[in-house]
């Protein structure tokens, strides 16, 4: 934990998310009229960072640089901040400094004690010397501008007026300034950049420089909106989780731990503390209770807090930047600035002071009738946290409200908080999902067991039993027990409205569990269009969205989304107390079947939406599988380091929550992404982990990619080859006809193109959409050997956004140019390949490597030379492929002639190939 620390200290120089600045002053650099640059900002956002940058960068252009930093003790000595710019002879003296010996005085400078220092004729001279042709161009960078003195700031402008320097300058937003600095900035020819704070790009970016590795989704969401983009509070707030042991890495991602609130607060250090609280006291008292009850409650209606008589406060509060206005709908809402305010604010707020704004909070919203749609959970919550108990049918209102919202943590605490005399079927129900939820799945099937049992009710026996058959599927990932407490409860049911709900159930459960095919007809069958011809609407949800699923996993994509689009907006407009999610996790779905569809980038960005729009309430299920959608997502792309951290963060929080169906899922896709990045230790530990769980039989099939791509990183071509084409056959079998169109295509790109195109070729009749269509163009092209046809589709996969098949395909067009002897258009196509393959990074492949050499390997050299560099003797490679020892040897001297290598090490280093 100290080394982590340690190198997150030092990394911390990195500079991200200010190249459009960086260009700026490069402009001002080339433009010899220009005579400097000013970076105005708030505090911590990075203004003396970017300053040194832009110097450094003037001395490298062969500029002399210099550099000073104003404050306000210097501010006290007439050009203190700037005497070591100065001749020696026009330095001022510091009269509590005793005289530099080493400094001998300038006779021809003679102290003069009647003319005070930074007089006119000093200042004139000091330009007239700087002034000199021979002292050259020089770039100064001041630091805190805002704090310079006056004399100071009257002589760097005379030194731009006289074009002896150029300048560097940083100033504080906000803070003022005297009237020579003020003339200073006014000075012509000064290009002002206005610094903000990092949008969340950038933040992701700087702590992958300062972690050496990616933060989660959550990490980084947490963490941006905590910090507001300010790099300042983000370096504490880095350094506070660390210390704490709530921010590690597992060899994959940073990931963020989260408290028994399932919050995730932002611990900071003692300095972002001191630094807040230094802000905080800006507020007086009326202002200190407006904050500490928006610490304690939360964005609170703007109308609420001025019928309080708290007009003053709030534009007090306003004017030094600690809360702030955001529309909701119809209605405006009182924030603290920055999440961070929140935590210091509730560490010091005692318990007294806490039960008393939290009562005035309460009375407020009753008095208005607590009507607003969120009134019930936000005064069960408040009731709780001041007393320990509310009216129990508040607590059961409230906890169907959070149900909605997918906040089970707080679903757990209202349901725990109901006396046991007035729970209900419904709310022991919904508590049961919520343990399933936290993987607690033994507990939930157990009380749902009992509770169906009990009961002589069809419709309390319906409820339990679409709740028990759901939380078996989705929390245990157990289709073999949800199927089972289906039949069961179907055994006791005799309305044909509520048998009809039992079947969509079954169809659910199927069509998500290996036999999409089966669950489709079910649902066909028995799921109406309409949500209110069946009698459960979470049961028609769960119908809706499962159908979409299967549709897109069986090559009907396009029906796929449409019914994904048509179970979203029905979601959406459903105002019931009876749902038992949001809406965002019915958006889901969407997510994987535009990826089927090869909207790629529509795919990832609604992805990454539906994630983020998860993470305020610690919702653990929806956001593993969103995860692992876009992780699927950027495999399609060929952005394999991205897929790598979303798989990996699936599987984090798959793991942290016991959801193994999708935990399995997320670490077959981390097995293949790590292999196919040549990670063969991190590819193998998460194939271990992989073969602990139980598979749902969801894509089936594609479980055995990462064993293939390991493979591959090992030189084993063949055997790959072997792996993918009885894996295509298996989802062929079960009617997963996305998943087969995959494997298949990795087949090709293995050297498999003519096994692969012909069926490659009648998915894409089936499924009609344009991924299936340019899969099997590229299969067929590449077993044609046909280099136009490779460009035309590289043409359309980079156009759907898959970059890794596009250069793959521009890449082979130009080997196979290349052994026709038309060198100029070999070079033309590799350039093509250039800018999707960027895109890639780290990527690799043996269909890349084989065809971006400069001396072209034949197929079966390419194969021979992947064994070899493994280590393999040429005995076995021969046993593995087929052939004697000395055609393995013949092989091998071409390999070693074309490459212009000479030994086994030499080749695994000219094909960049991860051995073990």
């Amino acid at each position: 934990m100290a080394e982590a620390r340690m190198q997150t200290r030092a990394n911390w120089r990195v500079l991200v998310g200010r190249d459009r600045e960086l260009a700026d002053f490069d402009a001002v650099l080339a433009d010899p009229r220009a005579r400097g640059y000013v970076i105005r900002g708030a505090a911590g956002v990075g203004k003396s960072r970017l300053a040194e940058e832009c110097l450094a960068r003037a001395a490298r252009a062969g500029m002399r640089v210099a550099r000073a930093t104003a404050s306000a003790g210097a501010s006290a000595l007439p050009l203190g901040a700037i005497a070591h710019l100065l001749p020696a002879a026009a330095a001022p003296a510091d009269p509590s400094r005793p005289a530099d010996p080493s400094r001998p005085a300038d006779p021809s400078r003679p102290a003069d004690p009647s003319r005070p220092a930074g007089s006119a004729g000093d200042l004139a001279a000091i330009v007239a010397e700087l002034a000199r042709p021979d002292q050259g161009a020089r770039m100064v960078l001041v630091d805190d501008l805002h704090l310079l003195d006056a004399t100071s700031a009257r002589l760097l402008r005379d030194l731009l007026d006289a074009e002896a320097i150029r300048l560097i300058v940083t100033v504080r937003a906000g803070e003022p300034v005297g009237d020579e600095v003020t003339a200073l900035l006014a000075t012509p020819l000064l290009r002002l950049a206005e610094l903000t704070e990092l949008d969340q790009e950038a933040v992701d970016g700087l702590l992958r420089a300062v972690l050496g590795g990616p933060a989660s989704r959550r990490a980084l969401g947490v963490l941006y909106q905590a910090s507001g983009g300010n790099p300042l509070y983000l370096r504490e707030l880095v350094h506070g989780h660390l210390r704490a042991g709530t921010l590690a890495g597992d060899g994959e991602v940073w990931h963020l731990s989260e408290d028994p609130a399932g919050e995730g607060r932002p611990v900071g250090t003692a300095a972002l503390t001191e630094l807040i609280d230094t802000h905080l006291g800006m507020a007086g008292a009326a202002g200190l209770e407006v904050l500490d009850t928006l610490a304690l409650c939360g964005p609170l209606p703007e109308a609420d807090l001025r019928a309080a008589g708290q007009d003053h406060a709030l534009s007090e509060l306003v004017g030094a930047d600690l809360i702030r206005f955001v529309a909701d709908g119809r209605r405006t809402l009182v924030t603290l600035t920055h999440p961070i305010y929140d935590e210091i604010l509730r560490g010091r707020i005692g318990e007294l002071r806490a039960r008393m704004l939290l009562g005035r909070q309460i009375d407020r919203v009753e008095a208005h009738g607590a009507r607003r749609r969120d009134d019930a959970l936000h005064v069960a919550t408040w009731r709780l946290a001041a007393t320990g108990t509310a009216d129990p049918a508040l607590l059961a209102r409230a906890a169907s409200q959070a149900q909605h919202a997918g906040d089970f943590q707080r679903v757990r605490s209202l349901l725990e908080a109901l006396p046991a005399s007035a729970h209900t079927a419904a709310t022991r129900g919904m508590l049961a999902l919520t343990l399933a939820d936290f993987g607690e799945w033994e507990r939930a099937d157990e009380l749902l067991g009992d509770l169906a049992a009990a009961s002589a009710d069809e419709g309390e026996v319906l409820l339990l039993t679409v709740a028990r058959a759901t939380s078996l599927l989705w929390g245990a990932g157990r289709a073999d027990l949800a199927l089972a407490a289906n039949a069961e409860g179907r055994a006791r049911i005799t309305d044909p409205a509520s048998l009809r709900v039992v079947q969509v159930t079954e169809g659910t459960v199927r069509a998500l569990s290996g036999e999409p095919t089966r669950g489709l007809a079910l649902l066909g069958e028995h799921l109406p269009r309409d949500h209110r011809e069946l009698a459960d609407v979470n049961a028609w949800l769960h119908g809706a969205t499962a159908a979409g699923m299967a549709l897109a996993a069986t090559g009907r994509a396009a029906e796929g989304m449409d019914w994904a689009e048509h179970a979203y907006e029905t979601h959406r407009r459903l105002e019931t107390a009876e749902l038992v999610s949001q809406p965002v996790t019915t958006r889901l779905t969407a997510v994987f079947a535009l990826g089927e569809c090869g909207r790629l980038t529509e795919a990832r960005a609604l992805g990454q939406a539906c994630v983020d729009a998860m993470m305020p309430t610690g919702t653990a299920s929806p956001r593993a599988w969103g995860a692992l959608y876009l992780g699927r997502v950027e495999w399609l792309a060929g952005h394999l380091t991205e897929a790598r951290r979303w798989y990996a963060e699936a599987a984090a929080v798959a793991r942290n929550q016991r959801h193994h169906q999708v935990e399995h899922l997320a670490l077959i896709g981390l097995t293949a992404s790590a292999a196919a990045l040549g990670d063969l230790a991190a590819a193998d530990e998460a194939r271990g982990r992989a073969a602990a769980h139980r598979p749902l039989g969801f894509l089936a099939g594609e479980d055995r990619l990462g064993e293939a791509w390991s493979q591959v990183a090992r030189g084993h071509l063949a055997l790959a080859r072997e792996i993918l084409l009885e894996s295509a056959g298996r989802a062929r079998d079960t009617g997963h006809l996305s998943c087969e169109g995959l494997l298949l295509t990795e087949l090709a790109r293995l050297g498999g193109a003519r096994a692969a195109a012909a069926r490659l070729a009648e998915i894409a009749r089936i499924a009609g959409d344009r991924l299936a269509a340019a899969r099997a163009e590229l299969a067929g092209a590449l077993a044609a050997r046909a280099p136009a046809r490779l460009l035309a589709v590289a043409d359309e996969l980079e156009e759907l956004g898959a970059d890794l098949l596009a250069a793959e395909a521009a890449t082979a067009a130009a080997a196979f140019h290349d052994r026709g002897g038309r060198r100029g258009a070999a070079a033309r196509a590799r350039r093509r390949a250039e800018d999707p393959a960027s895109r890639c990074p780290g990527m690799r492949t043996p269909l890349l490597a084989f065809a971006a050499g400069p001396a072209q390997l034949t197929p079966r050299e390419w194969e021979i030379a992947l064994l070899a560099s493994a280590g393999r003797p040429s005995k076995d490679i021969a046993k593995a492929l087929g052939l004697s020892a000395r055609t393995v040897d013949n092989h091998l001297s071409s390999v070693y002639a074309k490459l212009g290598v000479s030994t086994r090490r030499d080749l695994r280093e000219a094909l960049a190939v991860v051995t073990v």
